[in-house]
């Protein structure tokens, strides 16, 4: 992924759209990872939450050995390399949907 993508504020926000485009806000990416993590087998959902600067900042959870793992789809770009996408940039509120 962070080879390949790139997080850009304001860019597409579907999986369509970062495909296309290989850019995508929060939205955008967390539904590109889930459907990638999905194709792989793995039980994810997309989450969404609340930070200082957004209420609706999206992120994907993975099912690993009964519990959800976060992984934080936009620090895995090539605009942050790979942070530590297991921290979340948002305070989860809302669970969008499971894959």
């Amino acid at each position: 992924m962070n080879r390949h993508l790139n997080h850009v504020d304001g860019g597409p926000s579907t999986f369509s759209g970062v495909v296309k485009s290989k850019v995508g806000d929060c939205w955008g990416l967390a539904e590109w990872a889930a459907k990638q993590l999905k194709a792989n087998k793995y039980k994810v959902r997309i989450v969404q939450g609340v930070n200082s600067y957004v209420s609706n900042h999206r992120w994907v959870q993975v099912r690993l050995n009964g519990k959800w793992l976060n992984f934080e789809s936009s620090l895995v770009t090539k605009k942050y390399g790979s942070k530590n996408y297991s921290k979340t940039c948002a305070r989860l509120n809302k669970i969008v949907k499971t894959l």
